[in-house]
């Protein structure tokens, strides 16, 4: 399927930044990280959330950042609306916390909501994991895949649809699925994963299209996309829309489109094929495994601007595009493209989005948040949303952040 609505030209090759030794190499900077970090938590604390070993029910809502206690190397990412989170230690144990109804904390059952971090198992071969709408999606280091959950609309990947998994599942028997945070995600009903090969797999949901498989059909079990070998990376959290990147810098998108989220100008409709992003030659790719929240899309632009600037689209009630007013960014990544306006230099991998808030870590380390504030979790020690960028405290040590529902959390270099 073809886009109309900028002109055709034939893209060069573009190299994604840290890209070292060719496209065999492809990783993104910060992506691994030398780490260990400290995590930190705010916002919203239903379900204990912020895992400060205290209830929702009894506890207030955090404004400014609280440290969770221990020595992190990877965070959750994906899909925003999950009210659980999951975290890899530095020894490779993967841990998690929060709500726990269909026993989408994976030690083993429907408990009780889990105010603070408890193991998974007792595996310490964790590699990366990310957060779908029931559960969680993981890969280990031997090139497995895993996910639990609740299996809605099959997207936990294994065949079925409806069970319950309380405990990490293998999704078939495959080695060969990639292992860098970008290489898989969970989304909002539906998940994606590159194998080592550079082909693109996608399960789950798929009433918009967002599986990019020319139809819009459920599938209940990994379904390649395509016959391409040269996908490099998937976006985070994709709500109904498709995210990935190919080898070139290539970004590419389907999808739900009634608010410009799958980044072609509204009223663009509908497209269930992957379909190119970008004009003039240049091609825009998400922000390193960001941005495809159902409200906020964030994007960069390569090889020129290098991440110092970055192009938003999506929804806008209460300044998530944070253009100093709260006009919806239908425009998508046409000519008319937003970008947040200063600060800009931008660290690569630093930043995501949630439905209406969004932020990240610039080149020196500050940390930066807009958006919508009604649970703190723009850190600013109030409730004030914010239509502009907002730098949070003054520590110049950030590393990464992640967007929840309506919580926040972040990694810092200072161990």
């Amino acid at each position: 399927m073809s886009n109309l609505w900028y002109p055709r030209k034939e893209s060069p090759m573009l190299g994604l930044m840290g890209m070292g030794g060719g496209v065999a190499s492809l990783m993104w900077t910060g992506a691994t990280g030398d780490g260990p970090f400290s995590l930190w938590a705010w916002g919203s604390n239903e379900s204990g959330m912020l895992a400060q070993n205290n209830s929702a029910t009894t506890a207030s809502h955090y404004s400014s950042p609280r440290q969770i206690p221990g020595e992190w190397q990877k965070l959750a990412g994906g899909e925003a609306y999950n009210k659980s989170m999951a975290a890899i230690k530095a020894d490779g144990t993967l841990w998690s916390w929060g709500y726990n109804n269909v026993g989408q904390l994976g030690n083993g059952g429907p408990n009780p909501q889990r105010s603070s971090p408890a193991q998974v198992g007792a595996n310490t071969n964790w590699a990366n994991v990310s957060t779908h709408t029931y559960g969680f999606i993981a890969t280990k280091t031997d090139g497995t895949l895993w996910s639990w959950g609740y299996n809605k609309a099959g997207l936990l990947g294994h065949n079925q649809v409806g069970n319950e998994y309380s405990s990490p599942k293998q999704i078939g028997t495959g080695t060969d699925w990639g292992i860098e945070s970008y290489h898989m995600t969970g989304g909002y009903n539906q998940c994606a994963a590159i194998k080592t090969d550079g082909t693109l797999w996608k399960w789950g949901q798929n009433n918009e299209g967002q599986l990019g498989l020319n139809n819009r059909t459920r599938y209940s079990s990994p379904t390649q996309v395509g016959t391409g070998t040269d996908w490099a990376g998937v976006a985070d959290g994709q709500g109904n829309c498709f995210r990935a990147v190919k080898t070139d810098g290539t970004g590419w998108s389907c999808g739900a489109n009634d608010q410009g989220q799958a980044s072609f100008p509204a009223p663009t409709g509908k497209l269930s094929s992957p379909t190119q992003l970008g004009w003039d030659y240049t091609s825009f790719i998400p922000t390193s495994n960001l941005c495809a929240s159902t409200g906020i899309q964030a994007y960069g632009r390569l090889p020129s601007e290098n991440f110092y600037n970055v192009y938003v689209t999506g929804y806008n009630a209460q300044g998530g595009l944070g253009q100093n007013n709260t006009t919806d960014g239908t425009n998508g990544l046409g000519a008319l493209a937003l970008t947040v306006p200063s600060p800009s230099n931008w660290k690569d991998y630093s930043m995501d989005t949630a439905e209406r808030f969004m932020g990240g870590v610039r080149g020196d380390g500050t940390l930066w948040m807009w958006g919508v504030n009604g649970s703190g979790q723009l850190g600013q020690n109030n409730g004030t949303h914010r239509s502009s960028p907002t730098q949070v405290g003054t520590n110049t040590d950030w590393w990464q952040l992640k967007c929840a529902v309506n919580s926040s959390f972040a990694l810092r270099n200072n161990l």
